[in-house]
């Protein structure tokens, strides 16, 4: 039973996003919202930023076109990235989660129940597992894709290193255009 409702809240997040209230909005399958401004793969650069900058902080990294989405003031927070190709809107990721013990403990669960659903989907929406381990950390990785839009959820489990013992949780909401993965 437990199993159940952990499946079924995967992809409810799939299929909505939270309103300020708290309700549950359908979300078109093409968008994205960051911090309630919706983004739709294809738009210019200067319209994502225009809509953005009133509520986020924008910062370039890597070498390419992207930008990390960040609320402004004093505690910032993650809200995820977008990139661009060509001046338009190429990929949106969403930041669900990012936690500790707790949220790691869920994402385990989620991890079996989910990959044992995997096993002969063959719908609009596919579901993949993937474990890597080295001496170091183990990844167990949950991603479920339906059209442009992905949730992957990550948990990290560190062996040895630097970060030994430390465990943590990423759930991503990911709107992707052909080609990108």
């Amino acid at each position: 039973m437990k199993a159940r409702v952990l499946v079924l809240f995967a992809f409810a997040l799939v299929l909505s996003t939270s309103s300020a209230a708290g309700q549950v909005v359908p979300e078109p399958a093409n968008a994205i919202s960051l911090d309630g401004v919706q983004l739709q793969l294809g738009q210019s650069r200067d319209q994502v930023f225009a809509y953005l900058g009133n509520c986020c902080l924008l910062r370039k990294f890597g070498t390419g076109d992207d930008w990390s989405v960040k609320s402004k003031g004093a505690d910032t927070e993650d809200y995820g990235q977008v990139s661009f190709s060509n001046g338009k809107l190429a990929l949106v990721s969403k930041d669900w989660a990012t936690g500790g013990e707790d949220a790691f403990t869920f994402v385990q669960t989620l991890h079996g129940a989910l990959e044992q659903l995997g096993k002969g989907v063959e719908d609009t929406c596919s579901v993949y597992t993937n474990n890597t381990r080295t001496t170091v950390v183990e990844y167990r990785t949950i991603t479920l894709s339906c059209g442009a839009k992905k949730l992957v959820v990550e948990t990290s489990q560190f062996f040895a290193g630097e970060y030994k013992g430390t465990e943590s949780t990423t759930i991503q909401e990911l709107l992707l255009s052909a080609g990108i993965q």
